[in-house]
């Protein structure tokens, strides 16, 4: 599935530092070829692509596609669980015990909007903002710059304390890496500056998702059709996230190992409850 089966010790003393870690044309051509073709034959997506260019521009999301929980899972999806190299990522980061939380699709057409400058610690309790939420970002069909492209603010995943700008921090379109300086100098440990990437197909993305980000829109004019996106989320042992998905007894397939992964409960969290905490995020 992956070219190497663990991370170097400066690659996690990057993560650490910066909040995110890549790992460009890591998936082998097997693992990427058989990831995009389940992600194409899972029924959310073959119904986006069977809409007309129209039809996705009137949708809530205009020629985007957001599977929260995915849960078809072939035999590639289903190595991502506990394939060697994320087991390692997450066993050194996080520590030996860690919870599965959730799966997702995004597919970002020609002439999707961008994403402005967020993060995605949004746990239920406010209190487990300071626990390990890792995002593992894969994207098989790749991207480059100005082209639904990932920005991220290295440094920034050190602000734990939102303070006047809680509970969330800034507003998604107020966001900016100057705007974080302004109010959260004091929490980390260098100036706040964004940064553009360009990946190539099969790559990997491991972020804490305390860690500022942003996408950019995807032109019209693209010479690639869609960006994929897959992200499995693991979280540090404790209470469950908002979108902290049911398991599906096919996952454990005769492998003991994987239950202290999947051995949680998933999120019973309503819109009311969630807002109790955070307010509306509209």
């Amino acid at each position: 599935m992956f070219k190497i089966e663990k991370p170097s010790s400066d690659q996690l003393a990057f993560f650490y530092k910066n909040g995110y870690l890549v790992f460009p044309d890591v998936l082998t051509n097997e693992g990427r070829e058989g990831l995009i073709k389940e992600i194409l034959e899972t029924p959310e997506v073959v119904d986006f692509l069977s809409l007309t260019n129209e039809e996705r521009g009137r949708s809530h999301k205009p020629h985007r596609l957001s599977l929260i929980q995915w849960k078809d899972q072939g035999k590639y999806g289903d190595q991502l669980f506990d394939a060697p190299l994320v087991v390692s990522l997450l066993s050194s980061i996080i520590g030996e015990i860690y919870h599965f939380c959730h799966a997702s699709i995004r597919i970002s057409m020609r002439g999707s909007q961008g994403l402005g400058f967020h993060h995605d610690n949004l746990p239920l309790n406010q209190i487990d903002r300071n626990k390990w939420y890792i995002q593992m970002i894969y994207y098989p069909t790749g991207f480059e710059k100005g082209d639904a492209s990932l920005w991220v603010i290295p440094g920034s995943h050190q602000i734990i304390d939102l303070k006047e700008l809680a509970p969330i921090g800034p507003a998604i379109e107020e966001a900016s890496a100057e705007l974080l300086m302004k109010h959260y100098h004091n929490q980390v440990d260098r100036e706040l500056k964004a940064e553009e990437l360009s990946l190539p197909i099969g790559s990997l993305v491991v972020m804490d998702a305390r860690l500022w980000h942003a996408v950019s829109p995807k032109p019209l004019d693209s010479p690639q059709e869609m960006r994929l996106f897959l992200n499995y989320i693991f979280k540090e042992e404790g209470e469950p996230h908002p979108y902290t998905q049911a398991i599906s007894e096919s996952w454990f397939c005769n492998k003991p190992s994987r239950s202290k992964i999947f051995q949680r409960s998933a999120s019973s969290w309503s819109s009311s409850s969630f807002e109790s905490e955070y307010g509306s995020l509209k």
